[in-house]
């Protein structure tokens, strides 16, 4: 059986773009309710919110910095004050350790807060996006809580990759938090599961000035179709059937491969799987420490 989204609401940051913005595009097809909290739209997510502007289901989008906690709160009102109800969040903005937070440009991270903004972005965000989710199900429906938060981890929480250890740290920091609110389902109903994609297509590989898709190498490496991104994201909702449901807690990996649970023990990891490899990571990533050990290390 399908998962019923006709008539739910979804929060979902970092929706103006990329697979979030896909995820949106689905659930709203779907009937979902959608308020989209990111700092900007593309142009893709403005057609989008004006095309679901009016009647049901509908597009609601909320300027929101998710690595500021009050902004994240009001991105919650805005959701609940708006459709009364809340059954979906989806904490997706995230970065792909940008020169200003990265751990081989310690000058320009040094201009930054005392804090990485890797980190304030893909674990303090989700982090604190579902203590408020948690929170908003239990005032919503006491009596019988229910919901749903979708968190997004990837590959590299199970790689080794030296050209971004933040990001892989950060991604492995999901994964277990994930699979550390598993028990809540049992407790009072309220789902706590992860999305982990392999490499797909999006604008974080070639954000803020750095084009790091030139380390999928054409003829060795492909891309994940966001396509079964979104399958599985929607497969990680309750009712979404496929041969027995997700429990809370579960890291599903998605690849140009398939579907497989990942496991908390004795995990083989992507192992080379269809669209899980980066041929060129060594080689430009490589050449990018060396340069920047030289240029910014031990001066």
């Amino acid at each position: 059986m399908s998962y019923g989204l006709l008539g739910k609401t979804a929060l979902i940051t970092g929706g103006g773009r990329g697979i979030g913005l896909e995820f949106a595009i689905r659930l709203l097809q779907g009937g979902c309710n959608v308020v989209i909290a990111d700092v900007a739209l593309t142009e893709e997510a403005k057609t989008l919110v004006e095309k679901y502007s009016k009647g049901s289901p509908k597009a609601v989008f909320q300027k929101t910095d998710a690595t500021e906690w009050a902004q994240l709160q009001e991105a919650f009102d805005v959701a609940t004050k708006t459709f009364n109800g809340l059954d979906i969040v989806c904490p997706g903005a995230g970065i792909f350790d940008p020169p200003i937070s990265n751990f081989w440009y310690p000058n320009e991270t040094a201009t930054q807060r005392s804090s990485y903004k890797t980190f304030d972005l893909n674990i303090n965000h989700p982090v604190r996006a579902t203590q408020l989710a948690i929170d908003t199900f239990l005032r919503l429906s006491p009596e019988k809580p229910h919901g749903t938060v979708l968190l997004v981890s990837s590959i590299a929480a199970q790689m080794a990759a030296a050209p971004v250890p933040l990001y892989c740290a950060s991604k492995a920091a999901v994964s277990s938090f994930t699979r550390s609110l598993g028990v809540l389902e049992q407790i009072n109903g309220i789902r706590v599961v992860c999305l982990a994609p392999g490499n797909v297509q999006t604008q974080i590989w070639t954000a803020d000035g750095v084009d790091r898709a030139k380390w999928l190498k054409e003829g060795e490496d492909i891309w994940t179709p966001i396509e079964a991104i979104v399958d599985g994201m929607i497969a990680l909702l309750p009712g979404a059937g496929e041969g027995g449901e997700y429990e809370g807690g579960t890291v599903l990996e998605v690849t140009a491969a398939g579907r497989r649970k990942v496991e908390i023990h004795n995990d083989a990891g992507p192992n080379g799987r269809k669209g899980t490899t980066v041929s060129g990571a060594g080689e430009y990533g490589g050449a990018e420490i060396v340069g920047q050990l030289q240029k910014e290390f031990g001066k």
